[in-house]
């Protein structure tokens, strides 16, 4: 049966074979050409897969690197030959080539284009020319591209090509060594000069080479004006512009050769850089010979930031100008340039009305009407906008230390991360941006520029109220400098532009001092302009407006009612799952902890993938597709060192994985750490390929198996060995027991009931069937009676090395069920300073052989805090040590049930001392571990009232303020029950002190507004007899308004 073309292109792809490739586009006759050029129209998805195939059948790496190379080459050669010049300059993949090294395909791709008549390669030249390609393609490339092209159009001479993508190298396949040698000598001349300076062109190299050219003939100096002049007014990037003036400055350009005369300086000037605008001052200055032009000159000159051009312009004012235009004109366009932000220029300026007209008008001081900012809302940029900067990378310390003028997408997200916070009702991005900043000037390395540069745009979007103060406090710790910050004075200058719209504001005592002084810097006057502003605009005191409350965002949503569906992937997403890094999924993103929306950890993907990943794998090997899973698995080099699950997969690829190796790792197996080994990576090194197994290096011995270091911990192993048990079960069991249906880690007695269902008479694995018992929700005990014995069984071979007894599962689940399940463990420090807990549940460990020797012993090591959080979901309270990259993961609120007594305690902590709690947003914390129903009050009290822990009276009169946050949002139902405890906690002390009284003014306001403040008797008669006791008169008083209002008077 004849092979079609695809069938016969597959090989020669898999080999790199481009020869073979032309020879077989040249075999083809007219109805094989039709029908493989139809083939190649339709199927735009062909080159993507064929990379894909490569990866996973050229298993040699160098072979793989060599087909990657040819790969793009073989579709460039079939896009030439089977299609018209513009489709096929589109199919041409441009971006995939490689400037160095240089491949065979180049020179075939080359000699079959230069074959085609002439019409046809001009056509093809123009469209590749026109492609696109980002500024990383056409370093990669672009040289590729323009040698092709410059070959072709010398074969065919062909009109020189007008694309951007040819003029990124725009001498590539130049035969001349020299940039001035090569152009002068290329036949698109001088039409590609034009081309190159329109495209944006900047190398300093054109500009040494322009006057051999001219002197040569190649291009004319009056083609070069008319170019650059008519460039100049085109939207163009800074660098080309700045290239453009110098080519008019190493003409030697005057001002009567300037098209357009002044109208056209006037309209470049406003819209062009600073420095280019500098430079075509002069010209505008010697056209000037009117009073019209001159305020038209003064009035686009005013309206730039640059200061040199104000000087310039000042300059001559003094000087020729005025002689050529008058006094009365010299004086209308000083008083134009004398509204000048920055103080000191604009003082200077009034020196020169003055040295003109000792009696000169006074300028119009009325305040402009205030704009309203102080009572704008903060807004946060749209979903659409925010997606633009999805993948930006951005880090506080770095804008703020970076010199020069940040990027705009960098500027926008900074902006940003501020007034999204605060729309939200959170300070902590603004309180870490102050803290930072002063810490930065406190240490000599912050840009005060970059912080200045943020104000205009935090007020316009609404935050002014939120960011003044932060703003007045910065430039107060500036001015108390002994040597102040060189950039305070456009600082103060930008806060003096905005104080009339602050009400309530006030100068600090160092900007005051500064203002007070005597001095003439820059800093001294905007200084004192800043506080003439402050101190003119300040209303009475009745007037000044009060912070309205901070609004509370809604309760999060529960994540004991999130389900986390398992996904529908197919063999290609699962097997690009498996090839993923894992590392910073596993160990650096806690999945029972929530964040805050916008922190960074929400762009990470959550921990249970691995689990995920393993129940879709069981699936499609139940299903009859191992082989082809193995194969894919096999095909992955890891960077990293894989987690446990996923080590078990690859483990299983390699086709090694039985009953014996199983129960050799179970029993016979030693950890990097008990042989004394370094768990450590090396950065320099990758893992590996699966294929090759690194790390499981001494399979083929007798002896003991050595472990990889993810494989240390002992919850980690019992993920991997639980991972073994299902994959060796999976030909005959499709369904794992134990992967969460809930994103808190846990699952319900219906969801494990239906799982069994499905595993019907197949056998199940007794790691499977304990970790779903230890994530099993607290279940009525009276459903045990819902549960049948008899029906599902255990797999004997892993029961025991040598074979077993089958285990009744439906009995182990309904002894587990009737017993309540596993009830909080008790924990303990051992010698080592490392804490234990007695994991013994209704169904003890012990019952699973092949479970880790540290979960037989039914007590276990607390170390790795994420595995123990994935192995025991419902408690959370036993995985609070381990060091972690974000403090807001160290209170797991999105864990399942209620906290314990570390946890308690934490909570207290972040409300009374928030500093301690770097780059974590404490109130919501806090909030979310109320509203969530974490916190305990007899927890609580006994937390608040442990004798090792003590509270300052800075901490305790925090606490009061945090209550009253707690109080006037969403969380008061939940809070009060807790606050009211601790409160009657404070209440019974011996000794009281001033803070108190804060708490029980707190405690006693709130209680009035609460339709039911619920209070026992008890509690009330404590409260009473702690009032008998006190003898702080202003504590004394508090309390009594508290039981007044508790009472209900």
């Amino acid at each position: 049966m004849t092979q079609t073309f695809v069938e016969r292109l597959q090989p020669l792809v898999l080999t790199a074979d481009v020869d073979g490739v032309q020879a077989l586009l040249a075999s083809l006759d007219t109805g094989e050409r039709a029908e493989a050029a139809h083939w190649l129209g339709q199927s735009r998805r062909w080159y993507s897969q064929s990379r894909r195939h490569v990866d996973a059948l050229v298993l040699d790496q160098s072979v793989r690197l060599e087909v990657w190379g040819e790969l793009p080459w073989i579709l460039a050669l079939c896009a030439v030959e089977l299609c018209g010049p513009t489709t096929a300059a589109e199919r041409v993949p441009w971006a995939d080539f490689w400037d160095y090294p240089h491949y065979r395909g180049e020179s075939l791709l080359t000699s079959l284009v230069c074959a085609k008549d002439s019409t046809w390669a001009t056509r093809f030249v123009e469209a590749a020319s026109r492609t696109r390609l980002t500024d990383s393609e056409a370093r990669q490339g672009g040289a590729v591209l323009s040698r092709i092209l410059r070959a072709v159009g010398r074969h065919h001479h062909t009109p020189c090509p007008t694309g951007a993508a040819f003029y990124h190298s725009w001498t590539a396949g130049c035969p001349e060594p020299s940039l001035t040698d090569a152009v002068a000598g290329d036949p698109w001349m001088p039409e590609l000069l034009d081309y190159y300076l329109d495209h944006g062109g900047t190398d300093p190299d054109v500009l040494e080479a322009i006057p051999t050219w001219i002197e040569q003939g190649v291009t004319s100096r009056e083609r070069l004006l008319q170019v650059s002049f008519s460039l100049l007014l085109t939207n163009r990037r800074p660098g080309s512009q700045i290239m453009l003036a110098k080519i008019l400055s190493q003409l030697e350009t005057t001002a009567d050769e300037v098209p357009g005369g002044l109208d056209y300086l006037l309209g470049a000037i406003a819209t062009v850089v600073g420095q280019v605008g500098k430079a075509l001052l002069p010209w505008a200055i010697d056209l000037v010979d009117d009073a019209d032009g001159m305020l038209q000159l003064t009035t686009v000159i005013a309206a730039r930031s640059e200061k040199a051009q104000k000087k310039s312009l000042l300059a001559a004012l003094a000087g020729p100008l005025r002689q050529r235009v008058g006094d009365s004109t010299t004086v209308a366009a000083l008083q134009l340039m004398q509204a000048d932000s920055d103080t000191q220029f604009a003082q200077q300026v009034g020196a020169a009305i003055r040295a003109i007209d000792a009696h000169p008008e006074e300028p119009d001081e009325t305040a402009s009407p205030s704009l309203g900012l102080w009572a704008l809302s903060p807004t946060r940029l749209s979903a659409e906008q925010r997606r633009a900067f999805t993948h930006e990378r951005f880090e506080w310390p770095e804008f703020l230390t970076e010199p020069g003028r940040p990027k705009d997408r960098t500027q926008a997200i900074a902006v940003d991360a501020v007034l999204s916070c605060l729309a939200e009702g959170h300070t902590y991005q603004l309180r870490y941006l102050q803290e930072l900043t002063l810490s930065l000037l406190d240490s000599g390395r912050l840009v005060l520029s970059r912080f200045t540069g943020l104000l205009p745009d935090l007020f316009l979007g609404g935050g002014m109220k939120e960011v003044w103060p932060v703003a007045l406090r910065i430039a107060d710790a500036c001015a108390a400098r002994a040597t102040t910050p060189p950039a305070l004075a456009e600082l103060l200058r930008t806060l003096a532009g905005y104080a009339a719209e602050a009400p309530t504001s006030e100068p600090g005592m160092a900007l005051a001092d500064l203002a007070s002084r005597n001095g003439r810097t820059k800093a001294h006057v905007e200084a004192s302009q800043l506080v003439a502003t402050m101190t003119a605009h300040r209303p009475p005191v009745a007037e000044r407006e009060e912070a309205p409350g901070t609004p509370t965002p809604p309760a999060p949503a529960r994540p004991e009612r999130i389900v986390m569906a398992s996904p529908d992937w197919t063999d290609e997403q699962l097997l690009r799952t498996l090839s993923r890094g894992y590392y910073h999924v596993t160990e650096s993103c806690n999945p029972l902890c929530l964040y805050p929306e916008g922190h960074r950890q929400l762009r990470k993907p959550h921990a249970w993938v691995p689990e995920l990943a393993l129940a879709a794998l069981v699936k499609a090997i139940a299903e009859g597709r191992g082989a082809e899973m193995r194969r894919g698995v096999l095909a992955i080099e890891r960077i990293t060192e894989p987690p446990a699950i996923i080590a078990a997969i690859d483990l299983w690829a390699t086709g090694r994985l039985d009953h014996h190796l199983f129960w050799r790792i179970a029993l016979n197996s030693v950890t990097t750490q008990e042989r004394g080994g370094s768990p450590v990576q090396s950065p320099d090194t990758t893992w590996g390929r699966v294929a090759d197994l690194p790390g499981f290096p001494t399979l083929g011995s007798d002896g003991p198996v050595e472990l990889p270091a993810a494989l240390d911990g002992a919850a980690a192993r019992l993920a991997f060995l639980r991972a073994c048990e299902c994959l060796l079960l999976a030909e005959q069991n499709s369904v794992v027991l134990a992967t969460p249906s809930y994103y808190d880690g846990t699952l319900t007695l219906d969801a494990l009931l239906g799982r069994l269902d499905r595993v019907g008479p197949a056998p199940a694995g007794m790691l499977d069937l304990m970790q779903a018992l230890y994530r099993l929700r607290e279940e009525d005990p009276a459903r045990s009676g819902e549960i049948p014995g008899g029906r599902w069984f255990t797999a004997a071979g892993l029961m025991a090395p040598e074979g077993g007894r089958p285990a009744d599962i439906g009995e182990l689940l309904r002894s587990w069920v009737a017993a309540g399940g596993m009830t909080e463990p008790p924990t303990r420090w051992d010698e080592s300073d490392r804490r234990r807990a007695e994991l013994s549940g209704p169904v003890p460990w012990r019952f699973a052989a092949s479970a880790p020797r540290e979960f037989t012993q039914d007590e276990l090591a607390l170390g790795q805090r994420l595995d123990v959080l994935r192995t025991f979901p419902r408690f959370s309270e036993l995985a609070t040590t381990g060091w972690t990259l974000w403090p807001i993961e160290l209170i797991p609120t999105g864990a399942h049930g209620r906290f314990g007594p570390i946890l308690h305690w934490r909570v207290l902590s972040a409300m009374s001392a928030p500093e301690r709690w770097p780059d974590t947003d404490v109130d919501f914390v806090v909030r979310t571990a109320f509203q969530l129903g974490r916190m305990d009050p007899a927890t609580a009290v006994a937390a608040f009232d442990d004798p090792q822990t003590s509270f300052t009276d800075r901490e305790l009169a925090e606490f009061a303020r945090s209550w009253g946050r707690l109080l006037n949002g969403e969380a008061r139902a939940a809070a009060w029950p807790v606050l009211l405890q601790l409160g009657i906690c404070r209440a019974a002390s011996r000794y009281h002190r001033p803070a108190d009284a804060e708490i029980f003014a707190v405690l006693a306001e709130h209680a009035r507004e609460l339709p039911r403040p619920g209070c026992a008797p008890a509690d009330l008669e404590r409260l009473r007899a702690s009032v008998e006791g006190c003898s702080d008169v202003v504590v004394r008083r508090y309390l009594d308004e508290l039981i007044a209002a508790l009472e209900g008077e």
